[in-house]
């Protein structure tokens, strides 16, 4: 059994997205920049930010889709 954690994303068998929302947390606001740019680069859809968002202060997030239209959240949030 391996010792680091293991995430999967089961699509439907038609691409078909449903309307879940995986989200990350990032370790900085760099970090939430940098996986924006590599969702544009690797044909995804940024679809709000990357910015602050009303959620609280310092809610740093962006949010995308990848190409089948599963939708995702790369967030850093000081406590």
């Amino acid at each position: 059994m391996p010792g680091v954690a293991y995430f999967a994303i089961t699509e439907d068998p038609e691409h078909r997205p449903n309307r879940n929302l995986t989200g990350f947390w990032a370790a900085d606001r760099e970090e939430v920049d940098s996986i924006a740019q590599l969702v544009r680069e690797s044909g995804g859809t940024v679809t709000a930010g990357p910015k602050l968002f009303p959620i609280s202060p310092t809610y740093y997030a962006v949010y995308f889709e990848d190409p089948c239209g599963n939708a995702y959240e790369i967030v850093h949030r000081l406590n």
